[in-house]
């Protein structure tokens, strides 16, 4: 590939054979590579065999000739650049001067430990494998004339990166030391030259979320949704290819029930994939994680993120009930406490909620014909909550007028409330001691608890009545507090 580089611009030219390919298949990477210089080198020789030539100006010798045998060994400098990259290939550019012929012969490179300055023949470092075996002959005569050789080293370097190694050494020696037409010269400056991948980043649990459901949870505090469908959500990031997200989810027993693979796309962007609606039943748990996949590397995986599905809303209203304020009853007295509990149990009856007619408190709280108000049971799809069982505690009435206390039952997820009503009666009478009458606002003022459970709506009588003796109950529109 052709590389161009002009002031600040640098332009790439693929090979138009290959791009024109029927066999080519695209998406095509362009992927980064990087140069190694030698760092240090030196030869060894047999009939020597306590000298040391490290970085000396001579040329680098393999094979035997005469009574002396050599290796030679380059040590370079790979640095950090390639650490935790995916190495795709790796090759020691060399160049031969000379060859004892112009019939080829076999020359090795090894992966070998580090040169120094005690390197001799009797001292050489480790020959730890054979990385690959080149047949060539380059440097005797016109037939022949010298030019490069190169070695495939990809085997050391992909240790090296895995390894944060700071360099890698190669040694070359000739397949036979004992045939002279093995003998060879090569310069002793080589590069090593690099293709690598930058893996995907591994998503965190920011980078992953659901909808419905927000942030990625699992455990006890997983979210409950209202769909069996959600639409999972991932962002994804790459240093230097395109990229696309591979979706995973799961049941409970941990069996994996499907799986979506995204198009391709830039870096940085949020991908998505939508679990189909039959799979997860009402109840049931959604297990699911993603990662990132630039066609030659995948990144880790997300962390796990779960939500449990409840996705119908609940068929009865909730039950209320008081020893001391009986439904529909009088009962004495302002600023007493009673005992409620509330209890998921009683049937729905009708959708509409009778509020209180009009009061005149010269009858002493009777009711008196007059208009009543209605509203609704609310039906909309409301934030979710855990399931409660009966509740109970002390509530009060603070003033001698009607009380309507009411109580929403809700499904474990976000779906339609079933709000239950009860009413009752205090005379004037016994006192004790309670909040100030101007600090009271609200007769009923159930609001969200501390589970999220939606415990109501705030009725409020009008401490300002439009006549001297007629207090006049108003109503709030039902919703979450």
């Amino acid at each position: 590939m052709g590389v161009e580089l002009t002031g600040r611009q640098l332009r790439l030219k693929p090979d138009r054979k290959m791009m024109t390919d029927p066999k080519t298949r695209f998406p095509v990477y362009l992927d980064p590579y990087f140069s190694a210089a030698r760092n240090a080198w030196t030869a060894v020789w047999s009939n020597w065999p306590n000298s040391n030539y490290l970085n000396s100006s001579d040329v680098a010798r393999v094979g035997h000739v005469e009574s002396q045998k050599n290796r030679s060994f380059y040590q370079m400098n790979t640095g950090s650049t390639i650490h935790g990259k995916q190495i795709i290939k790796a090759t020691l550019r060399t160049y031969e001067t000379w060859s004892y012929s112009c019939s080829a012969r076999k020359v090795e490179a090894w992966a070998t430990n580090p040169i120094g300055k005690s390197t001799t023949w009797n001292n050489q470092p480790t020959w730890v494998r054979l990385l690959s075996t080149v047949n060539v002959a380059k440097g005797w005569g016109p037939a022949c004339l010298p030019g490069g050789v190169e070695f495939d080293v990809t085997s050391q370097v992909v240790d090296a990166a895995a390894k944060k190694w700071p360099n890698v050494t190669i040694g070359l020696r000739a397949t036979s030391e004992t045939d002279v037409y093995a003998w060879k010269k090569f310069k002793n400056n080589p590069s090593l030259v690099i293709e690598y991948n930058s893996l995907p980043s591994a998503p965190v649990a920011a980078d992953v979320w659901s909808d419905p459901g927000g942030p990625c949870v699992s455990g006890d505090d997983r979210p409950i949704i209202s769909t069996a469908a959600p639409k999972l959500w991932a962002k994804l990031r790459d240093t230097d290819n395109s990229v696309r997200g591979r979706f995973e989810w799961y049941n409970a027993a941990g069996v994996k029930t499907g799986e979506h693979l995204t198009p391709l796309g830039s870096s940085g962007a949020a991908y998505y994939a939508t679990i189909p609606v039959s799979l997860y039943a009402d109840g049931a748990l959604i297990r699911w994680r993603a990662r990132a996949e630039d066609g030659k590397a995948t990144s880790a995986w997300s962390p796990w993120c779960e939500a449990t599905v409840d996705a119908t809303a609940p068929s009865r209203e909730p039950a209320v009930s008081s020893p001391q304020y009986t439904e529909n009853g009088w009962s004495d007295g302002v600023g007493l406490p009673g005992t409620f509990t509330f209890a998921p149990e009683r049937r729905l009856r009708r959708r509409r909620l009778r509020l209180g007619p009009r009061l005149h408190a010269q009858d002493g709280g009777r009711p008196r014909p007059g208009r009543q108000r209605h509203h609704r049971a609310d039906t909309a799809p409301r934030r979710p909550q855990r399931p409660v069982g009966p509740q109970q505690g002390p509530r009060g009435p603070a003033r001698a007028h009607p009380h309507l206390r009411l109580q929403r039952q809700r499904g474990q997820g976000p779906q339609r409330a079933l709000v239950a009503g009860r009413g009752s009666g205090q005379r004037g009478g016994r006192h004790r001691a309670g909040p100030p009458r101007d600090a009271v606002r609200s007769g009923v003022d159930l609001r969200q608890d501390r589970h999220g459970a939606q415990t109501g709506q705030r009725l409020r009588p009008d401490l300002r009545p439009r006549h001297r003796h007629q207090p006049q109950l108003h109503r709030q529109r039902l919703g979450p507090a």
